[in-house]
């Protein structure tokens, strides 16, 4: 049988990892919705 070399990665790696991905999505999220909810809250007066 062939030998597959399988390396672990640490666990706070993998963390490092994820937050470095999920920071941003959140701040870009947060901020599209801030700046969505302007333009449905926008005072019109027609």
């Amino acid at each position: 049988m062939a030998e597959t070399n399988v390396k672990n990665s640490s666990p706070v790696a993998i963390l490092v990892a994820w937050t470095i991905v999920v920071v941003p999505l959140i701040w870009g999220f947060s901020y599209t919705l801030a700046n969505a909810l302007k333009i449905f809250t926008a005072p019109g007066g027609h």
